[in-house]
C-alpha cells in the first residue's frame, strides 16, 4: 500500500515539474521573440555627404563596431510594417544585430577589443 502512494507521489511530482519547465520554455521563447517580432526592413542611407572618421555604433565585451564616417544620423531602419527608427537607437533598442545589419548590405568595421 505504501509503495503504491509512494509511485503516485513520484508521478505527480514529475509531471509537475515538466509541466514547470515546459512553461518556463514557453515564456523563455516569447521573451527571444519579442526582440525579433519584426524581421524584415531596409537600410535606408539618406547621408549627401560624409565627413571623414569612423563612427562607432556599437560595442560588446568581443569588439567594437563602425561606420566607415559619420553618419548614423542619416540612416534609417524602414520595418516591413512602416515603422521607422534611426540606426542607432534600432541597435540600443535591441531591434536589430550587427550581424543583420551586416546581412543587409550596412558597411561596418568591427575591431576586437
Amino acid at each position: 500500500m505504501k509503495t503504491k502512494i509512494t509511485l503516485k507521489i513520484i508521478f505527480v511530482t514529475l509531471l509537475i515539474v515538466i509541466l514547470i519547465g515546459l512553461v518556463i520554455l514557453v515564456f523563455s521563447n516569447n521573451e527571444d521573440e519579442d526582440v525579433n517580432k519584426i524581421v524584415d526592413y531596409k537600410i535606408v542611407d539618406n547621408t549627401t555627404s560624409c565627413t571623414e572618421g569612423l563612427e562607432e555604433i556599437y560595442k560588446d565585451n568581443k569588439s567594437t563596431y563602425y561606420l566607415p564616417c559619420i553618419k548614423s544620423a542619416n540612416i534609417e531602419i524602414v520595418w516591413d510594417n512602416g515603422e521607422k527608427d534611426l540606426l542607432k537607437n534600432a541597435i540600443n533598442n535591441k531591434k536589430v544585430t550587427i550581424e543583420s545589419l551586416k546581412e543587409h548590405g550596412l558597411e561596418v568595421y568591427e575591431y576586437e577589443n
